[in-house]
């Protein structure tokens, strides 16, 4: 029973945090609900099974809710500290992050074979979803709180693909909502574009019907980016397109988990 409790607590506080990111900054969200779900989220973090189903290390998913807390700190202007030292805090614990993710694949990895297909796979599938969540979050930090255009985020962009580029090539089943989406919307250059492409068929094609609402969403996002690059004459790396409001604009509240 308490293990019960405890899986859908985790479950909420999963649920909260990925759709508090889909908020605008017109919406009302208090600072004392972004505290609570803080308080909330770290008892039961703690767990081993907390983040595995939609493929985040807890540590990205406290590090997603972090950066919502200070940017809504921002948009209430009570931010109290220098964004550069909240920014290089996030990056510290995201490269960290990254590094225990290697290290537990690389030593879950069976070198001399011995392990069975089943343990590889599964392997393969956690080690590509938690990587892609942490080169997403590197895009959602600095688009999110220092308004970095597209252009200064695409090496996290092209490293989200290329983790889902690994996954479908050798892992079953669906990869997780946000990080794609996270890097598609910021999608510009033509290999990008493609490989946000074919996630967005396979999404579509594997997903429940409202993930026909995330393309629409990141389509209308490109297709803002190159009319506004074409209107400007900047290069459509430089054009900032802010996701939130086209998902409003075209009445799609869609939770991308």
């Amino acid at each position: 029973m308490a293990h019960s409790i405890c899986v859908s607590l985790q479950s909420l506080s999963i649920v909260k945090i990925i759709s508090q990111t889909s908020k605008l900054d017109s919406d009302s969200i208090s600072l004392e609900s972004v505290d609570d779900e803080l308080t909330i989220l770290e008892p039961i973090s703690t767990t081993a099974e907390f983040g595995f189903t939609i493929g985040a290390p807890v540590a990205v998913l406290q590090c997603i809710s972090k950066i919502d807390k200070f940017r809504t700190k921002i948009r209430h202007g009570e931010l109290n500290q220098d964004v550069d030292d909240i920014v290089e805090n996030v990056l510290y614990r995201l490269r960290d992050c990254e590094g225990t993710s290697l290290a537990k694949f690389l030593n879950l990895s069976d070198p001399i074979g011995e392990a069975d297909n089943l343990t590889s796979v599964v392997s393969d599938h956690i080690f590509h979803q938690e990587q892609a969540f942490i080169y997403a979050t590197y895009v959602y930090l600095y688009r999110n709180l220092l308004n970095a255009p597209p252009c200064s985020v695409q090496p996290y962009v092209q490293q989200t693909f290329e983790q889902y580029s690994q996954f479908a090539s050798t892992c079953p089943g669906n990869f997780s909502l946000w990080p794609s989406f996270i890097a598609a919307v910021e999608a510009y250059a033509d290999e990008d574009l493609e490989a946000a492409r074919n996630w967005l068929e396979s999404m579509v094609f594997c997903g429940i019907g409202s993930r026909k609402s995330v393309k629409r969403v990141v389509e209308e996002v490109w297709r803002l980016r190159e009319a506004g690059s074409r209107t400007s004459g900047l290069d459509p790396g430089m054009i900032i397109i802010d996701w939130r409001e086209v998902m409003h604009k075209l009445n799609c509240d869609v939770l991308l988990v």
